[in-house]
């Protein structure tokens, strides 16, 4: 379903607002400065005005006077003091227009002087006139006050009229700005317009695609809602009448959410009921005892601080990442648990939990394993091993007997037959010497046996501790101990790469002691004996042996001659104790050799095979991991 970018269509709306404020408030600064600017020009001619009227009031006011000398009608003097109030009021006017220009408000104030000294002069000709004839030489006497007063008004009205050249100036181009500024609002606000139409019709497109989109879902979800409670029937089947003992329990509370049929069964339980609802404490699932051992346990795992009833108190969340730290540090191979029945009785069990999310709530699944049998096993394998070590001293015991007390009759048999056959040789029959010389064969193929059984004993029980070996020192230090058969077979042994691997470096050596003396032995009587020995290092899939792990090294060691081979059939046989293929007449040995060989191996956790041709000779394969325990 394709997702609706909310947030871009927000970003525009948001950025396309605020350009249209940006150029709103543009306008209204144009508009207003439009405004400020023809009231300023308007403000300037109103100045102009006043100050003309203010004139032209002195002027009527002079021309009433005159008139009034001349006549002395009273109609002059009732003119005369409507335009004294008419004056005054412009005056007024002038000062109120002036405010805003402190050199005009003294020009102002100087004008104010003038004419009230204009108006003073004339207001004392008009109270002397009716008493007295009034000279042409007074009555011009104000005319030079009348002039300052018209330059002091021409004075007012230049400033004004720098003023409004200005204020002229600044209107035209507000004039001239104002309405492209306008144009641009309206063309932008059209833009935007036709832009947010399209985006309306878009989003009503993908509105109903997705309302399309929704009710498909829906339909999927209803599909896959009747899928989910046929496969929560499914579960919950699965989990009623699963092998192993299960329970839901709520983290928080702790309370069972839900058990199976095993459950029930392990613990004594008629129904569920019984049990869903409760804790393992309301239900005596642990005794007081069993409680007592497992809680330092746990307390010691989690490495806390706070007390059990602490940890009890905690929120739901803080007790599920306690779970998990327990569970990972304690629990990952399960934890061993004496439960108590409901009818008191007693069985061990190896618990394992999960947490799971159900809806909103968290649960955890609890398994329950009945190690009873196990447990009673184990104490049988206990009691195995401790016949097992038992028997092992009593064969230590026998080793020891064998190594000095068997051993002990033969070195005399040895000892005393060489002495009569040295002594008394020229008075013994031929039959006599044969006979001695067959008992000091036996005797030697005795002691040979009982050495060969001791080795092989001692496989078994000596101290396992693996070292890093370079194994061709080993076949170095074997060949120069069987230095002296090979110059009197005349044979040759090559070595080719070797590995270092990790092995139980005495038993090694004899593995090896042994092959190589198993190829000298075997060797043709007519032919030097040729054994070549050598190693490659590779994963076991390498070297497509079933038994072998494909993911692990191996250091593979072939020992190779040219001797008298074998049947095909032999090649499991001859490491069996006591097997031998020839008589022994033909080849002396006892049979325990190769066995020991193989015993060897499986200390290392390796095998050995061997490939053989009748005539043309053997070749012994070992395969050792790279990684071995003590």
């Amino acid at each position: 379903m394709k997702k609706y970018n909310n947030k871009r269509t927000k970003i525009i709306f948001f950025f396309a607002t605020i350009f249209l404020i940006t150029l709103s408030i543009l306008s209204y600064i144009r508009i207003k400065n439009l405004i400020d600017d023809s009231r300023l020009v308007n403000h300037t001619n109103v100045v102009k005005f006043n100050l003309r009227n203010a004139f032209s009031y002195l002027l009527e006011m002079e021309a009433n006077q005159r008139g009034y000398i001349i006549t002395h009608d009273p109609t002059f003097i009732s003119s005369y003091t409507t335009n004294v109030h008419a004056l005054d009021s412009s005056l007024v006017k002038i000062d109120s227009l002036t405010t805003d220009n402190l050199s005009q408000q003294r020009n102002a104030n100087e004008l104010r002087t003038l004419i009230e000294k204009r108006k003073n002069y004339m207001h004392s000709i008009l109270e002397d006139a009716p008493n007295q004839p009034i000279s042409l030489a007074r009555v011009l006497g104000g005319k030079s006050l009348m002039d300052e007063v018209r330059r002091q008004i021409n004075k007012m009205e230049a400033e004004e009229d720098k003023l409004l050249s200005i204020r002229s100036t600044l209107l035209s181009k507000e004039t001239f700005l104002t309405p492209i500024v306008t144009i641009c609002l309206i063309l932008s606000a059209i833009i935007l317009l036709i832009a947010a139409y399209n985006k309306i019709m878009n989003d009503l497109k993908l509105s109903n695609d997705l309302r399309v989109q929704i009710q498909n879902k829906n339909s999927e979800l209803e599909l896959k809602n009747a899928e989910l409670a046929k496969s929560e029937e499914r579960f919950f089947k699965i989990f009623d009448n699963n092998p192993v003992a299960l329970t839901f329990s709520e983290i928080g509370t702790n309370k069972i959410a839900y058990a199976n049929k095993l459950f029930c069964s392990y613990f004594g339980f008629t129904n569920k009921a019984e049990v869903i609802g409760h804790t393992s404490e309301e239900l005596n699932l642990i005794s007081p005892e069993e409680n007592a051992r497992i809680l330092p346990i746990i307390m010691s795992y989690l490495d806390e601080n706070r007390s059990v009833a602490e940890l009890q108190a905690l929120p739901p969340e803080e007790i599920e990442k306690v779970l998990i730290k327990l569970r990972e540090k304690m629990l990952g191979a399960g934890f061993e648990i004496v439960y108590t029945k409901k009818n008191k009785e007693t069985f061990n069990a190896l618990v394992f939990y999960e947490i799971i999310a159900v809806g909103e709530k968290k649960f955890a699944l609890t398994s329950y394993q009945d190690i009873t049998d196990l447990k009673r096993t184990e104490k049988k394998i206990e009691k195995q091993n401790e016949d097992l070590i038992k028997m092992n001293k009593e064969l230590e015991s026998f080793n020891y007997i064998s190594s000095h007390d068997l051993q002990e009759p033969l070195r005399k048999i040895q000892i005393f037959s060489s002495q009569i056959v040295e002594r008394d040789h020229k008075n013994l029959s031929e039959k006599g010497k044969e006979l001695f010389q067959r008992i000091q064969n036996s005797a030697f193929k005795m002691q040979t046996l009982i050495q060969d059984l001791l080795t092989y004993s001692r496989t078994n029980v000596a101290d396992r501790t693996f070292e890093l070996t370079d194994v061709k020192k080993i076949v170095e230090d074997v060949k120069e101990e069987l230095k002296d058969e090979l110059q009197h077979k005349n044979g040759s042994i090559e070595v080719g790469d070797m590995c270092k691997i990790k092995v139980i470096p005495f038993q090694f050596r004899q593995l090896i002691y042994n092959l190589v003396s198993n190829s000298l032995k075997f060797s043709k009587q007519d032919k030097a004996p040729e054994i070549k020995i050598k190693s490659q290092v590779e994963n076991g899939s390498y070297f497509n042996i079933e038994k072998l792990n494909k993911d692990i090294k191996y250091c593979h060691i072939s020992v190779t001659d040219n001797g008298i081979g074998f049947e095909e059939q032999y090649k499991e046989k001859i490491f069996e104790v006591f097997q031998q293929l020839h008589r022994k007449s033909e080849y002396k040995g006892t049979g325990i050799g190769l066995a020991i060989v193989k015993k060897i191996v499986d200390n290392h956790n390796g095998i050995v095979t061997a490939q053989g041709t009748p005539g043309e000779g053997a070749t012994f394969n070992i395969y050792i991991p790279e990684m071995n325990d003590k």
